[in-house]
C-alpha cells in the first residue's frame, strides 16, 4: 500500500479504487459460485452501510496520514475499539461494562498517551 501511495498519493482515488476492485470480484465469485439473484433481504442494506463506513474510514485514514505524522495518527486509529465499545452500548445496549472491561479502556487509554508523549 505504501508503494502505491508513493507513485500515486491520492487516497481517496487508492481507496475508491481498491474497493470497486474487491466488489468487482466478489460479485464475480458470487455469480460464478451461486447464479442465483442477490437476495431481497432488509439486512442486505445494513452490509451496504457498514461497507460504506468502512470504505470511508480508510479514506480518512489516508487523509490523515497525509496531513499528520504517523505517530499521532496510528495510537488514535488504534482507539477503534473503543469507539465501538461505545457505540455498541448507546445503539445497542448489550455490552456489559465490567471491571476487566475498564481495565482494558484504561489500558489502551494509557498506551496511546506514552506513544503520544514519546512521539
Amino acid at each position: 500500500m505504501k508503494l502505491g501511495l508513493e507513485s500515486w498519493p491520492d487516497a481517496f482515488a487508492a481507496t475508491t479504487v481498491g474497493y470497486v476492485a474487491s466488489a468487482i470480484v466478489l460479485v464475480s465469485v458470487r455469480r460464478v459460485v451461486s447464479p442465483a439473484p442477490l437476495p431481497r433481504d432488509p439486512r442486505v442494506l445494513w452490509y451496504c452501510v457498514i461497507g460504506l463506513c468502512n470504505g470511508l474510514s480508510v479514506v480518512f485514514l489516508y487523509t490523515a496520514l497525509t496531513h499528520g505524522p504517523v505517530t499521532v495518527v496510528a495510537p488514535l486509529m488504534a482507539t477503534y475499539p473503543l469507539i465501538v465499545m461505545g457505540l455498541n452500548r448507546v445503539i445497542h445496549g448489550d455490552r456489559a461494562l465490567t471491571p476487566t472491561t475498564f481495565a482494558g479502556i484504561a489500558i489502551s487509554v494509557a498506551g496511546v498517551a506514552v506513544v503520544l508523549a514519546a512521539g
